[in-house]
């Protein structure tokens, strides 16, 4: 069987990792005499890291975070009233698990909506569905939805990742039709997680 023969088979299987890497992996199994088993050792890794960084690429795209942040470029000394092992531990997502919330209040320009983001980011690395939205952005949506019979759906859209991340909360006065289209999303969020 021909090399293209067998990278047809693995696109049909849907195995991109492989394909991308067979022949490159058969010529270093070739040059260090890998047996058939280590061979396809190589392959199912090759596979299995295609398939987590797409995850995670999806994920990330689907975030909708506004910039990349990470928690190593935040200056904590120019916010030196922010206890940076509580961030620490914010970092390992365990608040997640324990169905916790992370609530960050300060001025504009405290650095709030970049520990959100890099709090975001370390939850796409460790698989979590995450998403990042404006208050104001998310009930606007809500409305809108309300007129195409979309609302339940845009509410699982809120509802479902397991970090919801709403930034600018409170900046802006909520009307009664705001304030209970943020209560849906709220208490379906405590129902579910």
């Amino acid at each position: 069987m021909s090399i293209q023969k067998l990278k047809h088979n693995f696109r049909g299987f849907k195995l991109s990792g492989i394909v991308n890497s067979l022949e490159e992996r058969i010529s270093y199994a070739n040059d260090n005499s890998l047996s058939y088993i280590e061979f396809l050792e190589l392959l199912c890794e090759d596979e299995t890291n295609s398939r987590r960084d797409n995850s995670y690429k999806k994920r990330y795209h689907k975030a909708k975070l506004p910039a990349y942040k990470n928690i190593e470029d935040f200056d904590f000394s120019f916010q030196p009233s922010i206890d940076k092992k509580l961030i620490n531990d914010a970092c390992t997502c365990q608040f997640i698990a324990d169905k916790k919330n992370l609530i960050f209040i300060g001025n504009p320009g405290t650095g709030k909506t970049h520990l959100s983001i890099a709090i975001g980011i370390k939850a796409l690395m460790k698989g979590h569905k995450v998403l990042f939205t404006s208050t104001s952005e998310m009930l606007r949506q809500l409305h809108m939805s309300k007129a195409d019979n979309s609302y339940y759906n845009k509410i699982n859209e809120y509802v479902s990742p397991e970090l919801l991340v709403l930034d600018e909360l409170g900046f802006k006065k909520l009307s009664n039709y705001s304030a209970d289209d943020f209560f849906e999303v709220i208490s379906k969020r405590y129902e579910q997680s």
